[in-house]
């Protein structure tokens, strides 16, 4: 499986879920996260940026389905 194939996996599961990820509704992303979210799926993000996404990313179930959109969309 390729990596466009295993991030389109991971976006139909978490589409799959309708809203709710580990028992908890997916809240909505804020837009300067959403900024933040797609230059890292185009590789733009800083290395400071990275990081600190990345804590972000473990709270926010949502945020991970989205960035999972934007590398599918990328890898297109």
């Amino acid at each position: 499986m390729n990596e466009k194939q295993q991030f389109q996996t991971i976006f139909r599961f978490l589409e799959g879920l309708n809203g709710e990820v580990g028992g908890r509704m997916v809240s909505a992303v804020d837009p300067e996260f959403d900024v933040r979210l797609k230059k890292l799926a185009t590789g733009k993000l800083d290395e400071k940026n990275r990081d600190l996404i990345l804590d972000e990313l473990a709270k926010d179930p949502g945020a991970v389905s989205r960035l999972a959109q934007y590398l599918s969309d990328e890898a297109d």
